[in-house]
């Protein structure tokens, strides 16, 4: 997956919560977390980390995911 290879190239801790519906949170470096999230396109994320690179993971996983939405 992805996203889960692109957060653990980072030290800081990463989550992921869908912030439509029922909020569900997920350990972004989690594999079985991020499938359980369960996130279909349109689902709204917030991405955010916890470490001394925190910024650029979320800088980072934000662009990646941005990037999907131009994808046909």
């Amino acid at each position: 997956m992805q996203f889960v290879d692109l957060a653990n190239r980072f030290q800081s801790q990463v989550r992921v919560d869908t912030c439509s519906g029922e909020p569900v949170q997920a350990d972004g470096k989690s594999v079985m977390q991020m499938i359980m999230l369960v996130a279909i396109e349109g689902t709204k994320l917030r991405i955010t980390a916890e470490g001394g690179d925190a910024q650029a993971a979320v800088d980072t996983l934000a662009g990646l995911v941005e990037s999907w939405l131009g994808d046909d």
